[in-house]
């Protein structure tokens, strides 16, 4: 057993405080060594031995292979392994913690997830008959390891990985997908680069050298650093100086402005990308960036990444069934069509949501009235894609099996979602800054976007969410998120889930607002005056 440090044994008498405090967490992957998930299936064996023996003795990183394995034999797999890997194989067993330079492989018979920097291992979980254990496995290593995780999907047929591959990239790690012409099976790696987040795409011989240098030469926006008391201190104006010239440039090659983005994610986006294109300093950055239009939109994928699911924070939805709608309901006219606008909703799934618990909710107490269901978002492709309606089977994970049963249709390995629900929902490209908003509202979802915006952006925003709801309308943002200084312009319905109801008063009491207005005319402050007040003045 290693000797406990000074800092331990010098820490003070517990027993004077009471119980043991719980130590604060840290970030994920503030100060621990990359762990990187292999994916494979079917054809998998090659592309593992191919990655496995251009792998060095001292990689400072961890890898997990998990596959698809028969859960009733005793898999020969890490014997295989062991044949060609230069470092030790090792079967995991329950809490072990994983050491660098070591590959681990759960049993045949067994699911693996990671927490609190320890293995575990759980029975396997299948759901609509889908077993997705690398799904299952990467959305816990991106909660454990942050921006120092990883995930190269291999060769395999289906398309488990392709969730999991998403929450590693929106924790800022490193993702990876197998070329067409080495993988045997190409299924999984092509669901995954379908996704539009695959970092590389290599072949798995290659893969480890350039996992190395990205893990081993971090960078930053600033192109010098002073250093104080041995250590390396960021020097903020030049940091401030370099994001500015990257947004600019971001925004001329794109037309989207990101100035009022939180400038902490906005760094370390960009930094990510830097490390990505192996940039050592912004000024390169900068010239690779005017050099290659793909960068533009891999960086602004970047900036938009935001991952979704079906029935996310499902206590929402819950609520949504048990408290939201009731309280629209009880004050509607029979007959009136319940509008609703879902700002910010990436590839679909939270409109979806919505319109099969409204669905629900009408034909439980037999009312009759239409929907009609506005989703926008800033990024063109994740729009197209919430128009298909289509998505991969691993949604069996998030969805029920009766709501699959009624809402979906199966095609192949791809859900479709009904014409039922598909029709009552309008999506289009917005910029919920810039472009004018939806009105008469009785139900407006903004979830995790506030997070993301400067306080100065926040206040523009929040009076625009007041002024399109209807009197009396509800307004659900993220759990973390709040209606901050504009708190007296609504009633909170539920804190915990971020509920309120848009209060009415006289029309000197509204918040100003700053229109969204396209184009370069300036902006006017004016005074909110409510559609009904409107009316008097035509």
């Amino acid at each position: 057993m290693a000797p406990a440090s000074p800092k331990k044994m010098t820490a003070g008498s517990r027993k004077k405080r009471g119980p043991k405090e719980k130590p604060k967490e840290k970030p994920p992957g503030t100060d621990a060594f990359p762990v990187v998930c292999l994916g494979a299936s079917a054809g998998g064996l090659q592309s593992l031995e191919a990655f496995l023996s251009n792998v060095p003795d001292q990689t400072g990183m961890a890898f997990v292979v998990i596959s698809h394995t028969d859960p009733e034999r005793t898999s020969l797999l890490p014997d295989i392994l062991r044949r060609t890997s230069g470092i030790p194989v090792i079967i995991i067993e329950e809490r072990i913690v994983p050491e660098q330079n070591t590959v681990y492989l759960p049993p045949s018979n067994r699911d693996l997830v990671m927490d609190r920097g320890k293995f575990h291992l759980k029975d396997i979980e299948r759901k609509d008959g889908l077993h997705l254990p690398i799904d299952r496995f990467l959305e816990s290593l991106s909660k454990a390891r942050g921006k120092r995780s990883g995930c190269a999907i291999l060769s395999g047929t289906g398309t488990d990985g392709t969730h999991g591959l998403r929450l590693i990239k929106e924790a800022g790690g490193v993702t990876l997908a197998e070329t067409k012409s080495s993988a045997g099976h190409f299924g999984m790696p092509q669901s995954a680069i379908e996704t539009g987040m695959v970092d590389y795409i290599l072949e798995p011989a290659r893969m480890p050298g350039r996992l190395i240098d990205y893990f081993e030469h971090p960078v930053t926006l600033q192109d010098t650093t002073e250093v104080e008391r041995g250590g390396r201190v960021k020097d903020g104006k030049q940091i401030l100086k370099s994001l500015h010239q990257v947004i600019q440039l971001l925004a001329q090659n794109t037309g989207h402005d990101f100035s009022h983005y939180k400038k902490s994610t906005l760094i370390r986006r960009i930094e990510r990308r830097m490390s990505v294109t192996r940039s050592k300093t912004a000024a390169e950055y900068l010239d690779y960036l005017r050099c290659n239009d793909h960068e533009s939109k891999a960086l602004f994928q970047d900036f938009l990444i935001g991952v979704t699911e079906f029935f996310r924070d499902p206590e929402t939805f819950v609520l949504l069934q048990e408290k939201v709608l009731p309280e629209l309901f009880a004050r509607r006219d029979k007959g009136a069509s319940l509008r609703g606008w879902f700002a910010g909703c990436s590839t679909g799934e939270e409109v979806y949501s919505g319109a099969m618990v409204i669905s629900e909710y009408l034909e439980a107490h037999k009312i009759r009235c239409g929907m009609q269901l506005f989703g926008t978002d800033i990024d063109p492709k994740a729009i197209d894609k919430a128009r298909q309606g289509v998505y991969l089977q691993n949604i069996a994970a998030q969805v029920s099996p009766e709501r699959l049963q009624r809402f979906f249709s199966k095609d192949g390995d791809r859900y479709r979602v009904e014409k039922e629900i598909r029709e009552p929902v309008v999506f289009s490209v917005q910029d919920i800054l810039r472009d004018p908003p939806f009105t008469q509202l009785d139900l407006l979802f903004c979830r995790n976007l506030l997070i993301y915006l400067e306080p100065e952006a926040q206040n523009r925003l929040i009076p625009i969410l007041h002024y399109s709801l209807k009197p009396e309308g509800l307004l659900v943002l993220g759990s973390s998120e709040s209606t901050g200084g504009f708190a007296g312009f609504f009633t909170m319905l539920d804190k915990k889930q971020s509920i309120y109801q848009k209060k009415e008063g006289p029309v000197a009491a509204r918040p100003a607002i700053e229109f969204p207005v396209r184009g370069k005319r300036p902006e006017q402050r004016v005074q909110y005056i409510p559609p009904a007040v409107m009316k008097n003045h035509r």
